[in-house]
């Protein structure tokens, strides 16, 4: 479908209430490709898969600042339970070990023998 809309666009739409909900959804609005997506819409269900939840929860730790794995897609496949799930996760205390920093070395040269 070349306007990529809802399947069921009439049935069962609810909009996104909350900030963090309008947030998600406009995620998963430029992932999926999907114009119009309520809170009750499943990921997979409007053709999202495992490479497209990569991408999603990468859009979505940049732009939530929280530490997110794929898993969460996979738990929370509805806006309406990962806003949930990411509620939860942004009220707990951080207690991940910090990544260390990455630090360019230069080439090794191949030495002719």
């Amino acid at each position: 479908d070349p306007d990529r809309v809802r399947p069921d666009a009439d049935q069962g739409f609810v909009a996104p209430r909350t900030a963090l909900e309008e947030t998600v959804a406009g995620v998963w609005r430029e992932v999926l490709g999907i114009e119009r997506i309520g809170i009750e819409d499943d990921f997979f269900g409007l053709g999202g898969h495992s490479l497209l939840a990569t991408r999603l929860v990468s859009r979505l730790r940049d732009r939530l600042r929280l530490p997110l794995s794929a898993q969460l897609v996979f738990q929370a496949p509805t806006i309406a339970t990962m806003t949930q799930a990411l509620e939860e996760r942004a009220a707990e205390p951080d207690e991940s070990p910090e990544a260390p920093a990455l630090i360019a070395l230069p080439r090794r040269t191949r030495r002719a023998v």
